[in-house]
């Protein structure tokens, strides 16, 4: 799937959205906000986890989820291939030839993230089945090959894949029938020019009042989606407005706090140099954000009150991040410099990799 509107990727691998202004026609360029977590530096249960992947490479075992029929998520540890799989065996091989050790590296080191790839994609993949409203029934193999095809991912899809969106897409509708709300925006892109970040959540709610009949919900809806409901029609009928994140991982994590804090400090809504000024009303009256957890055997909602600790936090990181992209290499922070080398010494010094 293409990328966001308005950002580009940099040399570097991060993610950039540039703002022109329509009148001065000054671009400001920023960074979003899922690649200022990842300049700061990768979470230690990441780290773990990334470690572990190697370990299973290692002894060639790989942890599988599979999907019971019910929506049952189970974790194993199954042997990749004949004993002793595929790393062990390579290396073998290798006989120990530079050439041949440097391939079994390369693989070792673009195969240890497959596991994270494959739940990366299955959660693209649930967020674009919410996103368009895909019934259960309509999710078969061949719905899911398609999505692979349009993720680019390498490996093949399985059953076990369709399950997982299935009964994801299962547990969203069970939500959907026992939390009544509107949904007011889909994927909107925010700015804050001031503090350096950009970024798209993925939906704006308004959490109806208790008891509202099915059929004013519907009308409800129908005016959402013609943009023709206003702040002062919610204030009216009651209810909040909530900043949403739909999260398909295994559990939430503080990280995803930060990052609905993040949204709903933005400063406005908007594209290609346009402000929108309906739905940026909507996001100022926000005061609340929802980390809406999507699983193959639950659903859960998890509530937050925007708070000033939580920003500090985000904006401190905001600004570690904004400096680390400009400074990749420490020399025009040197005021000076002193080198040397002692007599007889091989000044060759190869790169680490570091």
């Amino acid at each position: 799937m293409s990328g966001p509107k308005n950002a580009s990727i940099g040399a570097s691998g991060f993610r950039f959205y540039r703002w022109t202004d329509p009148i001065s026609g000054e671009d400001t360029d920023v960074l979003s906000v899922t690649s200022i977590r990842r300049l700061c530096g990768v979470p230690h249960m990441l780290v773990n986890w990334q470690v572990g992947n190697v370990i299973n490479l290692a002894m060639g075992t790989r942890q599988e989820t599979r999907i019971g029929p019910k929506g049952g998520v189970k974790k194993v540890y199954v042997q990749e291939g004949d004993f002793p799989g595929t790393f062990v065996t390579q290396m073998l091989a290798s006989n120990g030839a530079e050439e041949e050790l440097a391939r079994v590296r390369k693989w070792l080191n673009g195969s240890s993230n497959e596991p994270r790839d494959t739940a990366a994609t299955r959660g693209t993949v649930v967020h674009s089945a919410i996103e368009h409203d895909v019934r259960v029934d309509q999710i078969d193999l061949g719905y899911i090959e398609k999505m692979w095809q349009l993720e680019r991912t390498t490996s093949r899809a399985t059953m076990q894949d369709v399950m997982f969106v299935q009964h994801c897409m299962r547990q969203y509708w069970a939500m959907r029938a026992g939390v009544p709300f509107v949904i007011l925006a889909r994927e909107p892109q925010v700015w804050n020019l001031s503090a350096g970040y950009a970024g798209s959540f993925d939906v704006l709610l308004w959490l109806v009042p208790e008891g509202t009949p099915p059929e004013q919900l519907v009308a409800w809806q129908v005016l959402a989606n013609q943009r023709a409901l206003s702040v002062e029609d919610i204030e009216a009928a009651g209810g909040q407005i909530v900043l949403g994140d739909w999260k398909t991982s295994k559990g939430v994590y503080v990280d995803h706090v930060v990052q609905v804090h993040a949204y709903l400090a933005a400063e406005f809504v908007g594209e290609d140099g346009v402000v929108d000024a309906y739905l940026t009303r909507f996001l100022k009256v926000a005061e609340r954000g929802c980390l809406i957890h999507i699983r193959p055997n639950g659903w859960g909602m998890h509530f937050v009150d925007f708070t000033a600790p939580v920003l500090r936090a985000f904006l401190g990181s905001v600004a570690f991040a904004r400096f680390l992209a400009m400074h990749q290499e420490p020399t025009a922070l040197f005021t000076n410099e002193l080198t040397g080398a002692a007599p007889d010494t091989d000044t060759e010094d190869e790169d680490d990799g570091y």
